[in-house]
C-alpha cells in the first residue's frame, strides 16, 4: 500500500483480515483494505471497508493506532470528495479522530 502495489497488498491484506485477533487489529486491516480500494479507485469497496473500521474505532476507542490508521485514511479521500457518500465517511472520521485527539 504505502509502496502503491494494491494488486499485491490486498490478498495480503483479506487474510490478514481473516486472523485478526482483535477488534483493533481488524480496524487496521480494515481501513488498510479502504486506502487499497482508494488506490484501485474501487469507491464501493472503499465506503465498505471504510465503513467497517469507523465501526471499529468506535468500539474499541482506539484512540491512538486506528484513529492515526483512520487520519491517513482520510487523505487517500481526497480525490473522490466529489462522491456525497465519500465526503460523508470523510466527515464521521473526522468525528473520531477529533474525538479522540488530546485537548491541549
Amino acid at each position: 500500500m504505502t509502496l502503491r502495489r494494491p494488486q499485491l497488498a490486498e490478498p495480503v491484506l483479506n487474510e490478514a483480515l481473516v486472523q485478526a485477533p482483535s477488534a483493533r487489529r481488524r480496524g487496521a486491516v480494515l481501513a488498510d483494505l479502504a486506502s487499497v480500494s482508494a488506490q484501485r479507485a474501487d469507491v464501493r469497496q472503499l465506503l465498505m471497508h471504510g465503513a467497517a473500521a469507523l465501526d471499529a474505532a468506535r468500539q474499541t476507542s482506539s484512540a491512538g493506532y486506528l484513529g492515526r490508521k483512520l487520519g491517513d485514511l482520510r487523505n487517500e479521500l481526497v480525490p473522490y470528495l466529489n462522491d456525497r457518500h465519500v465526503r460523508y465517511l470523510d466527515s464521521q472520521i473526522n468525528d473520531v479522530v477529533s474525538a479522540t485527539s488530546p485537548k491541549q
